[in-house]
């Protein structure tokens, strides 16, 4: 049986998905049909809804609609509650349930590829679903002594400062930045906050070009890796949803 997905979301030509996903139903052995669509904002639930209708598809969602879909649909699994942000659509019968597997992807990431000592001092830039996504489980790492948050909306972060948790301040250094917003802006950030350092790892969850900066760090991981992570688990709730 031919699995379709459909990514929703903002410049979705740009998209690594569909490659990634290729890559895994093949490794898989489970034939895939995989296209972008847009939507229109306004009557985003209708046409998902009609999609899910018509396609029968998994649906994928991305920037921007990742907070926007949690109130479209009819259930939300326990991670997509915690994080409020949404990056998998399936229905069954006639019920819509949202799924968050950004986080496997994640864990993934930071246990596989950063493998993070102890007492380090964090630094996570965006305000976005992405950082929705993470910021509890990175929260709950007891590997981490420190967080710091950076975004051009400081009031975006009031709900999560705590503290483990600040607003960044002048002249810190950091063992890991953890970067969720696109290269260009991440990129400015580096200049203006005087963040390049050897002794710094970076792990940039955007991974649609390579970022001018990344031979000054001690370590740069782009976020392609989490793809394949969350496309496995993406691939494992489908399954489940069948039986």
């Amino acid at each position: 049986m031919i699995t379709k997905h459909i990514l929703i979301g903002g410049r979705i030509n740009k998209s690594c998905s569909p490659k990634v996903y290729y890559q895994v139903y093949k490794l898989k052995k489970t034939p895939l049909i995989y296209k972008g669509i847009s939507l229109n904002k306004k009557n985003l639930l209708n046409e998902i809804i009609t999609i899910l209708k018509i396609n029968k598809a998994v649906i994928n969602i991305t920037i921007p609609y990742k907070e926007l879909i949690k109130k479209k649909c009819n259930l939300c699994t326990l991670s997509s509650k915690k994080t409020g942000s949404i990056n998998l659509i399936i229905r069954k019968k006639n019920t819509v349930t949202a799924y968050n597997t950004d986080i496997s992807g994640f864990n993934f990431l930071l246990n596989k590829s950063v493998r993070i000592k102890k007492n380090i001092k964090v630094l996570i830039i965006g305000a976005g679903g992405a950082f929705k996504s993470l910021i509890n489980q990175i929260k709950a790492n007891k590997k981490i002594k420190s967080i710091s948050l950076l975004n051009r909306t400081k009031s975006k972060y009031n709900s999560f400062l705590d503290s483990k948790t600040i607003y960044i301040k002048k002249q810190m250094l950091f063992n890991l930045i953890i970067n969720t917003i696109p290269i260009y802006c991440f990129e400015n950030f580096i200049k203006k906050e005087d963040l390049l350092s050897n002794k710094t790892m970076v792990l940039d969850l955007s991974y649609q070009k390579k970022n001018l900066y990344e031979s000054c760090f001690k370590k740069y991981i782009y976020g392609e890796k989490m793809l394949y992570k969350q496309a496995i688990e993406n691939l494992k709730t489908k399954q489940k949803n069948e039986k």
